[in-house]
């Protein structure tokens, strides 16, 4: 009956991972990065119709939905729509990330593909910072305001958040498994953006002093040197320096599309872990197969345990421009690289991965140990039967068995590797010093010295004492 159990946990799991696997970007990658952006919010809009049908985006993928589509929106200039899809996201990922740490091995059991997407807290920070520039281009310069304040404190927040369910997940997997080791956690590295002190910056210009946000991207640099390993961008000095009676504007570039979450695929000797062989005689003895852990140790040679955690990719999807230059009134702006998004990535979801890591590993073992107390009581019962007929025919059983874990073992969790898609890799920023008039600018993407795409134009009405943004974007 406990092959019947373990099998049936397989198909389960393989169902899941199946629907996984069947998703399929390709269309809305390629319409977003040559620039179809209305194309692809059709697109997007079109999968997530029928979440039932839905190859992407499923039921359990609502936050995925609608960080896409908004982001997407916010490049195809449709604020207005754009505000309400990363609002709704940004409302989601509060219910899903509220704390649910139970107690016990029952916290770990359910794999995280099975559950609905909570978000990471690099995708709640950027959400905030879009959000940010949707309510600029709508006019609400207040609400821009408060979703600047709202960037940072939620990537504190959120860090912390796994900072304590990194501990407690420890806690109970040491607790429930005696001897089980895993990497200890690690303090939170990073918890300021230098992207969402500069949109604060450029909010609150006019309201407050702006001084304070030049020091905490200088802070954030300084506290991050990994992350921030690109010069500190000399525009950022000048910021604090706007005469009275002058208009600043504020050029904010967005180029490449961010790396992806892949596999990081661990193989572990069973035959090594001497704590599983203690934990599966306590699965026995619990079960009522009494089983000595001599014939558990025989059981576990040669056999491996693999399992799979998601990491972010080192690098981006797509990464073609790298110079931006903006004339101005008979002025060239080159744009400075002020954050590397991919980085943030990477760096933010460290501590998350560690919780995945330790979660699934974890889990693994379970199923592993459950696994392993049946196979091994049906060898010990193959052992003790006397009649010929019946022991052959367990003979055969145990041998389908004995293919069945280890299949089971070599294949493993897939990772969950579900995330926003279409944010940007890089943020470049820049600015200019003018009377307050309408101006016009003209926006050329650059690989190196070649020009890539026709230059844009734009026209931008400069205001003295208050946010003037020129935005632009090319996500090759």
């Amino acid at each position: 009956m406990k092959f019947t159990v373990w099998f049936s946990v397989l198909c389960l799991t393989g169902t899941l991972l199946a629907a996984q696997e069947a998703k399929d970007y390709k269309a809305i990658d390629s319409a977003v990065q040559g620039g179809g952006y209305a194309k692809a919010v059709a697109a997007i809009e079109k999968d997530g119709k029928d979440p039932k049908k839905a190859k992407i985006y499923t039921a359990k993928n609502d936050v995925l939905y609608n960080l896409d589509k908004g982001i997407v929106e916010h490049y195809a200039g449709q604020n207005d729509a754009s505000f309400t899809n990363l609002e709704d996201a940004e409302k989601l990922i509060a219910e899903y990330s509220k704390p649910s740490i139970s107690e016990g091995l029952a916290a770990l059991v359910t794999s995280d593909n099975a559950k609905s997407y909570s978000g990471e807290a690099y995708e709640d920070m950027y959400d905030s910072v879009f959000n940010a520039l949707n309510n600029y281009n709508r006019g609400d310069i207040e609400g821009a305001r408060v979703e600047a304040r709202q960037i940072n404190e939620k990537l504190a927040k959120l860090l912390a958040l796994q900072q304590s369910e990194l501990k407690k997940v420890q806690e109970d997997a040491a607790k429930d498994i005696k001897g089980i080791s895993m990497p200890p956690a690690e303090p939170v590295k990073f918890n300021s953006s230098a992207l969402g002190s500069y949109i604060n910056l450029v909010m609150l210009r006019g309201y407050t002093s702006v001084a304070p946000f030049v020091k905490q991207i200088s802070d954030a640099y300084s506290s991050s040197p990994n992350v921030y390993s690109n010069p500190l961008p000399k525009s950022i000095a000048e910021e604090a320096a706007v005469a009275n009676g002058k208009a600043r504007i504020n050029i904010i570039g967005f180029t490449g599309l961010s790396p992806v979450k892949e596999e990081d695929v661990t193989t572990i000797p069973l035959d090594g872990l001497g704590f599983l062989t203690a934990y599966i005689g306590v699965v026995g003895a619990v079960s009522g197969s009494a089983i000595p852990l001599t014939d558990v140790g025989i059981t576990l040679v040669g056999k491996e345990l693999r399992f799979a955690v998601p990491v972010i990719s080192a690098e981006p999807r797509s990464a073609a421009i790298n110079r931006i230059v903006v004339q101005i009134e008979g002025q060239e702006i080159e744009l400075e690289l002020l954050e590397d998004m991919g980085k943030v990535m990477r760096e933010t979801f460290e501590t998350k991965r560690s919780v995945i890591y330790a979660k699934t590993y974890t889990r693994s073992i379970i199923k592993t140990a459950t696994a392993i107390v049946g196979f091994t009581a049906a060898q010990v019962a193959v052992s003790k039967e006397s009649d010929l007929k019946k022991q052959i025919a367990l003979k055969a059983a145990v041998k389908a068995a004995d293919i069945l874990v280890t299949n089971a073992l070599q294949k493993g969790e897939k990772a969950d590797t579900r995330m926003a898609r279409y944010l940007p890799n890089r943020a470049y920023v820049g600015g200019i010093t003018l009377d307050p008039g309408t101006y016009k600018a003209t926006i050329t993407f650059y690989q190196d010295s070649k020009a890539v795409g026709k230059p844009v134009e734009k026209t931008i009405e400069a205001k003295a004492g208050q946010p003037n943004i020129l935005e632009a974007v090319n996500l090759q």
